[in-house]
């Protein structure tokens, strides 16, 4: 049974320092979303990925909590019925909590529909968004009967969600294994998910009798940093689509400065039937747009887009690499990168004296399936 009373007595003195933060946090949660719109609708690529509406809905929904939470603990009376309610159970400050509820449910289901609609998690595409839509009708459906009874099918949504999640990120590990940085990645994300969850469990109604107010503001400020963390954790993932950069790519070359091909290897089906002098003709008008883009000693890396083809080259100290792909690919640009650099170091003391025999670049190949196609 609920000790603590509603609304949150003028006389507590934390009153204020709790709704301030939460105000914070409620509007944090709102530019946020913003945030993702905005950079949803700068998108450069040819096909727009909705990925970006996925996290603003999310963060839309916490910002109506926490507006709801605002209202109805501060505002509302919880020991009464008010006589313009529908439902026969319920106060002013469950109808408002459980608006806000409906609403973050509502952004979590927008949420794992855009992220299924590019990828299939854990098992087929939709599985997820089928499953908590399901849920959700049962929640619309104790919402008009019995207002209270909500409170219990949030924690069922808050599992399934966290199921989602963590599906989520074991499927983004994988599409990402080639990357450095994809365990820090993971970790940073589980970390402020679980900084959330604290945060959350300490704004609860049943912990005010146990921590008070006091405990209450902790709550919300730790939410409010996972809210930050998660974001910048967001903005830093690539699409999802363009994960599969493996199967976009064509063709990898390396060329020494003076035009000459060190090595080349084709992931398609041409490589069957390919003519060298075909080879050789690709590879020198590659290097003359290469030529047109940087000087003989510049060293960087550019993307050109000519009609469903993308050329990507990166030139580093003593060799340039080209891939040519159906698509521009940032994660491509990336390992094409790290090919170039270990091919160098590789063979740094073969380039000084290379007498013409491009068998000694041969095992090189093994080292692009790796890169290219693990």
């Amino acid at each position: 049974m609920l000790l603590y009373a509603f609304p949150i007595p003028y006389s507590d003195p934390l009153r204020f320092y709790a709704l301030l933060v939460e105000w914070i946090l409620a509007f944090i949660c709102f530019e946020l979303g913003v945030v993702f719109i905005v950079k949803y609708r700068r998108q450069q690529f040819s096909k727009k990925y909705m990925q970006e509406l996925g996290y603003a809905s999310l963060f839309f929904g916490f910002s109506c909590l926490w507006f709801s939470f605002i209202v109805g603990d501060y505002f509302l009376d919880a020991s009464t019925t008010s006589p313009f309610l529908i439902w026969p159970r319920g106060s002013p400050r469950d109808l408002a909590i459980s608006i806000g509820y409906f609403s973050l449910v509502a952004g979590v289901l927008l949420f794992v529909f855009l992220i299924e609609r590019h990828q299939a998690v854990l098992f087929r595409r939709f599985t997820f968004t089928i499953a908590f839509s399901g849920l959700v009708a049962i929640y619309v459906a104790v919402f008009i009967q019995d207002i209270e009874g909500t409170g219990y099918l949030n924690f069922l949504l808050v599992a399934v969600f966290a199921v989602f999640f963590l599906a989520f990120l074991v499927d983004l590990s994988k599409r990402m294994r080639t990357r450095r940085d994809v365990s820090s990645t993971l970790w940073r994300f589980l970390v402020s998910f679980s900084v959330l969850a604290c945060g959350y469990v300490l704004t609860i109604d049943a912990m005010l009798d146990v921590t008070g107010l006091a405990g209450r503001t902790v709550g919300s400020a730790l939410q409010l940093g996972s809210f930050i963390g998660i974001t910048i954790l967001f903005l830093r993932l690539p699409p999802f689509a363009t994960l599969d950069w493996h199967k976009q790519i064509e063709d990898i070359y390396v060329i020494d400065k003076a035009g000459v091909c060190l090595f080349q290897k084709s992931f398609t089906a041409k490589q069957l039937t390919v003519d060298k002098n075909l080879a050789s003709s690709a590879i020198s008008t590659v290097n003359l747009i290469l030529k047109e883009m940087t000087s003989a000693d510049e060293l960087g890396q550019s993307t050109i887009k000519r009609g469903d083809k993308a050329i990507t080259v990166f030139s580093s100290e003593l060799v340039t690499g080209v891939v040519i792909s159906r698509e521009e690919n940032y994660l491509i640009s990336y390992n094409l990168k790290n090919f170039i650099q270990t091919f160098e170091a590789i063979y740094r003391g073969v380039l000084a004296t290379w007498n013409g025999d491009g068998s000694v670049f041969a095992p090189a190949e093994a080292m692009a399936e790796k890169i290219f196609k693990s």
